[in-house]
């Protein structure tokens, strides 16, 4: 929000029954014009994205019980992938993702 948009919008504020008083207003927008930077930064470094994939293993298993017995026996690949912060070392990590896809779904879907 520029500042004219600041303003706009106070003014709103003001004009409208139960809004801000004129007071107010003016110590949002000083507050505003002071910390306009430090609070654009804060809301980018939170709302940013940066994990990275730093590890994968995977294996392939026969699975022994099932719903339908046609599906028992089918190899299964077990994926995991350890996903985390630039920066960290070690075991650290975010979240790790388990993903088990059968044999019948080789057109990419997950199973």
């Amino acid at each position: 929000m520029d500042f004219n948009q600041l303003e706009a919008f106070l003014t709103a504020q003001t004009k409208k029954q139960g809004g801000i008083t004129s007071d107010q207003a003016a110590v949002i927008s000083k507050f505003w014009k002071s910390h306009k930077t430090k609070i654009r930064e804060s809301l980018m470094n939170q709302s940013r994205w940066d994990s990275g994939l730093r590890g994968l293993s995977w294996r392939v298993d026969g699975k022994s019980q099932s719903r339908h017995s046609a599906q028992i026996h089918t190899p299964v690949a077990i994926m995991e992938l350890e996903i985390g912060k630039s920066g960290q070392r070690g075991r650290e990590r975010d979240r790790e993702l388990e993903t088990s896809m059968r044999e019948e779904n080789q057109d990419g879907g997950i199973g």
